[in-house]
């Protein structure tokens, strides 16, 4: 070992995890890396029955908490509850309940403390509508309710068959084509002619699946894990989701209160208290429904109760008490709630100290939070990478060890969208996998990855070169004392360094976009690039064919021309099954007269991006809907547009410009609280809210429009870590492109987000507005 002009040497203390990050190993890493400081608390319940509940939890606690973990430990507390503003008619919508289950896995996998609450009353709710069923299952279930002599013209009207899905589906047709005045879920109306004419449409599909499915269960034809999706309310499978099949450890983080009311079976007469318990209607008489209260006892009373058994899963019981006039009045349910508030903030801070503090104890540092920034770019974009190419051959023979006596960097470049950045990332995950099959599992290969531009220390020149110092420092254990101030001398070091390599620790060096370095220190002209390279080093680059002359002065330093791979426009052919084969990945398809329009569209461009985009449209296209050669755009950026239009249309144009408006404003995007927050403090997009909803002066826009914003640009909006933040960011420079051309233009509105900005970050806003 030598020693070289701040680093210090592995200890023991040092994670496998943080030792398999530093050495590039990305297929060692976990599906979330380490390191969020986001509390994600998902709250399930029944929308009815814990209105006063949610309501003050969140204008009383929620603050509290936010305010806690921000003060304490640096922490963002957000709490996920999507019945909060959302229209009762969209709460049994299949679109809702489907966001509803991701953000529910999501709360479950990421969050840094405590992640799941359920609230549990005397309602077992009510059950689902599928929102797509299986074409041999929707028939079979359809002859049941014809010899059950139901009438079925309600499934016949309301469900259509769909060629587009693999196998055919039939699927429940949107409330906006079928009901005149009915909007979607995020243009709602509180005009509509008649508000009751969709309960009353959806609980018939409800009572027609019930019975046909019972009849076909009792006959043996259909599984019980088929019949539940008929018969099962949404917050039955939430509960099971979360609590079932969990270690004891992971049930610490979870919270159960349940509201027990006394005697309410006499007040079943009562209007008021359907909303706390389910009654039907039989021969004229209300009851309460004999069906649901089973269901309600064996998920309440029996199921929590077993897992309480074997686990540290905290779980309160409440019994309060009906009015003998007035029923679960005013008065008992404030009593309640005050000390449901109460019991929440000290649960959520007695879970949030306990483990928070323990994950948090590891010593973070610059550079391992450098290092995952890249790794998680890498392990985003090589997760997009669909096409099976040469040059991705071309590369791994590259990288593994060869006779030559001599090594020079390998330059891979391309126009824009040609897929440079989704190939590096793809290298850079196999290559470990790749070095150690070749040399065996004794050899500990060191893959460094840089996405120049793309964090402040990748940017500039010297931060970049200091960065790479310290990660090989530790890597190859030397002793490092200090760092050279002077960007000549870090170069040299890092030549240095490279020398410690060896042939069962090889180093393979990544650099994707170096158009994007900033040329600060000359650093566009490459002197700082070892040409000669050691036989266990290699070094991998990207670039763009006419930006800033860099090919150019490769071509001057490199100049055999086996070390360049060029990344052209790809056959038509090759992407059109490429398409294929990533529709039948969610079982979709497109038709034969769909097709045409397809190949069409693919003459004009075969880019990835274009393709990737393309796929993101056709996905949705359904095989009744008319299809001509106008639903699909010719280039990159008039898909992007069409993208940004389409969710202008579903989630409204002002919130919609606004939120792309905002992330593409921030320098390194918006964590999604801060995104909740700055669009809750923009008074254009809380009047649009409130026009289309039954809200009245909101002073937070409803959680649901945030999932439904990311749900629609889901692989385009991505989440990325910065100094431990999960931040949304664009996941490419095209779509920052068309959103800083849309949404940043308007000088007037600019400065007006440019302040709500300012004063959300200077703090104006941090006692509430």
């Amino acid at each position: 070992m030598w020693s070289v002009p701040g680093s210090r040497l592995p200890s023991p203390r040092d994670s496998a995890l943080r030792r398999a990050a530093l050495a590039g190993a990305v297929a060692a890493l976990p599906q979330y890396l380490p390191g969020s400081r986001s509390i994600k608390v998902f709250v399930s319940s029944n929308p009815e029955d814990t209105e006063a509940e949610r309501k003050s939890l969140k204008e009383h606690v929620y603050p509290k908490l936010r305010e806690f973990c921000r003060e304490n430990y640096g922490l963002e507390f957000q709490v996920i509850d999507v019945y909060w503003g959302l229209d009762p008619e969209e709460w049994d919508n299949p679109e809702i309940h489907r966001i509803r289950m991701r953000l529910l896995e999501d709360c479950l996998k990421t969050s840094a403390g405590p992640c799941f609450v359920g609230l549990f009353g005397e309602k077992y709710g009510s059950v689902r509508i599928p929102g797509e069923v299986e074409t041999s299952e929707f028939e079979m279930i359809l002859d049941a309710a014809v010899e059950a002599q139901l009438e079925t013209k309600v499934l016949e009207e309301w469900y259509c068959r769909d060629e587009n899905s693999v196998p055919p589906t039939y699927y429940l047709k949107p409330k906006s084509e079928m009901l005149k005045n009915h909007q979607n879920v995020t243009d709602i109306t509180i005009n509509s002619p008649n508000p009751r004419k969709w309960k009353e449409i959806s609980e018939e599909i409800k009572k027609v699946f019930k019975i046909a499915v019972n009849i076909l269960q009792e006959r043996g034809t259909m599984e019980s894990s088929k019949a539940k999706k008929y018969l099962c309310s949404a917050i039955e499978d939430e509960f099971e989701f979360a609590l079932g099949n969990q270690t004891p450890a992971f049930l610490k983080k979870c919270v159960c209160y349940i509201r027990k009311i006394a005697n309410i079976d006499r007040h079943v007469k009562n209007p008021e208290m359907g909303r706390y318990m389910d009654i039907i209607e039989v021969n004229g008489k209300l009851i309460r429904d004999p069906i649901a209260t089973e269901k309600l006892v064996k998920l309440r009373d029996e199921y929590i109760p077993t897992i309480v058994a074997s686990s540290n899963l905290r779980v309160y019981t409440s019994i309060t008490h009906c009015d003998m006039k007035l029923g679960y009045s005013e008065n008992v349910e404030n009593h309640y709630v005050e000390g449901l508030c109460k019991q929440f903030y000290d649960d959520m801070i007695d879970i949030i100290q306990s483990i928070v503090q323990q994950n948090f104890d590891i010593e973070t540092d610059a550079l391992y939070d450098e290092v995952l920034q890249h790794l998680s770019l890498c392990k985003m974009n090589a997760s997009f990478y669909q096409y099976e190419c040469e040059a991705l051959d071309l590369i791994q023979k590259y990288i593994l060890p060869c006779k030559s006596a001599q090594v020079n960097p390998l330059v891979i470049y391309g126009g824009p969208c040609t897929g440079k950045t989704l190939l590096l990332a793809k290298v850079a995950q196999q290559a470990y996998s790749w070095l150690q099959k070749e040399m065996g599992s004794d050899s500990v290969p060191v893959i460094t990855v840089r996405f120049l531009g793309t964090t402040e220390l990748s940017t500039e020149l010297k931060t970049l070169l200091q960065s790479l110092c310290e990660q090989l420092a530790i890597n190859y254990r030397c002793l490092i004392h200090s760092y050279p101030q002077k960007v000549h001398d870090l170069r040299e070091l890092f030549v240095n360094l490279l020398n410690e390599s060896s042939f069962h620790r090889p180093l393979v060096l990544i650099f994707d976009a170096l158009e994007q370095l900033s040329d600060g220190e000359e650093a566009r002209k490459l002197w700082w690039l070892p040409i000669h390279l050691p036989r266990s080093v290699r070094v991998i680059l990207s670039t763009l064919p006419n930006k800033h002359g860099i090919l150019q002065k490769l071509r001057c330093l490199i100049q055999d021309d086996d070390n360049y791979i060029e990344l052209p426009q790809r056959d038509r052919k090759m992407c059109s099954q490429m398409l294929k084969c990533q529709l039948l990945q969610v079982k979709r398809k497109v038709t034969s007269g769909q097709q045409i329009y397809v190949n069409e569209a693919l003459s004009k461009c075969t880019l990835p991006m274009f393709v990737n985009l393309i796929y993101h449209q056709v996905m949705q296209w359904r095989s009744h809907k008319d299809v001509d050669e106008t639903s699909l755009c010719g280039t990159v950026h008039e898909n992007i547009e069409h993208l940004f239009w389409t969710l202008e249309n579903k989630c409204g144009s002002k919130l919609a410009s606004r939120a792309l408006g905002f992330i593409t404003m921030a320098k390194v995007g918006l964590s999604e609280m801060e995104l909740e927050d700055v669009l809750s403090l923009d008074n254009q997009v809380l009047n649009e809210i409130t026009a289309k909803s039954e809200l009245r002066n909101p002073l937070r826009i409803p959680y649901h429009f945030i999932a439904r914003l990311k749900e629609e640009l889901c692989g385009y909006l991505v989440e990325r870590q910065v100094r431990s933040v999960t931040l949304l960011v664009w996941a490419n420079r095209h779509l920052h492109l068309i959103a800083q051309k849309l949404y940043l233009q308007n000088e007037e509105d600019i400065q007006e987000m440019h302040s709500i900005l300012a004063d959300y970050f200077l703090g104006v806003w941090s006692g509430g507005r």
